[in-house]
């Protein structure tokens, strides 16, 4: 659904910022439809 790069790039700016937000905050940040989305 996702690119490649798109998803690494998400991983980068979790790890990043690990802490800071919750997984719910942080894909909302994004613009994923849900957290479920990162687990993925």
């Amino acid at each position: 659904m996702y690119p490649p790069n798109k998803k690494r790039e998400a991983l980068d700016l979790w790890f990043a910022t690990y802490g800071e937000f919750s997984i719910a905050e942080f894909t909302a940040q994004l613009g994923y439809p849900n957290s479920g989305t990162m687990s993925k």
